[in-house]
């Protein structure tokens, strides 16, 4: 199944049943950014996608912003790229697939916007 899975996909996360309630682990978006060399099967890291709040998160270092049909996104959402976090495999939806993937050149802002998160604030 995650021998698939290569860094600058887009997958649908699907939280566990018991988490649909909360806003934040709402099904969504989120791009692998796991390198290909460090792929483990049973975890990614992945960055989510947001659609609520686009004005204002644009202008956030630590946003990227995407619009509907770019990398097969659906809707204008944006990378939160401070969200960086580690998914289960079972929370990918393998069953419909990938929804898109990002070309090299694409992922650059991505790179960016986490290294902005991590690095100190002088």
């Amino acid at each position: 199944m995650s021998s698939s899975v290569m860094w600058g996909d887009i997958f649908l996360y699907l939280p566990p049943p018991e988490f649909v309630r909360d806003y934040a682990f709402q099904e969504r978006p989120v791009l692998v950014v796991s390198p290909d060399e460090l792929m483990d099967e049973s975890y990614f890291m992945c960055v989510p996608f947001y659609s609520q709040r686009l004005e204002s998160r644009r202008a956030q270092g630590n946003c990227v912003a995407f619009v509907k049909g770019e990398c097969g996104l659906s809707k204008d959402c944006v990378a939160k790229c401070d969200e960086l976090q580690r998914y289960q495999v079972t929370e990918l939806d393998f069953r419909r697939g990938k929804i898109g993937s990002l070309s090299p050149d694409k992922f650059a802002p991505i790179a960016n916007a986490i290294l902005h998160k991590s690095l100190p604030k002088p």
